[in-house]
């Protein structure tokens, strides 16, 4: 799975990673939890829908404190443009902007394939 993928990706480079984490104070599960540093930084993977985009937001930065960054994986550079349109008109996103990274699946594959050359 994606989710996999991007937890072996930081394993690799020395990280605790954690698969469908829950984040403190919340029932919420992130689909990978990364310990950096002593900084959780949790990853959503979106791939062809962000219907619950908005929950994941919630539960990172506002029923929790612990969430630092959250990086949103998408499939394409299409669903990326998508991506940033809606984050740039909801205005509860576009609050958390700062701490919202985006990325494409496709980079975590690269990665991954260049590391175990």
């Amino acid at each position: 799975t994606f989710a996999k993928i991007i937890q072996e990706f930081f394993k690799n480079k020395g990280c605790k990673a954690y698969l469908e984490w829950i984040i403190p104070n919340t029932t919420h599960p992130v689909d990978v939890a990364v310990d950096k540093n002593g900084c959780m930084h949790a990853y959503e993977i979106c791939i062809t829908a962000f219907d619950n985009l908005t929950s994941h937001v919630e539960a990172c930065f506002e029923k929790s404190d612990t969430i630092k960054k959250l990086t949103i994986v998408v499939a394409t550079k299409n669903k990326l443009k998508e991506l940033r349109k809606q984050i740039k008109s909801d205005l509860m996103l576009a609050r958390y902007k700062d701490k919202i990274q985006l990325d494409i699946i496709e980079n975590y594959m690269k990665r991954s394939k260049n590391e175990t050359d």
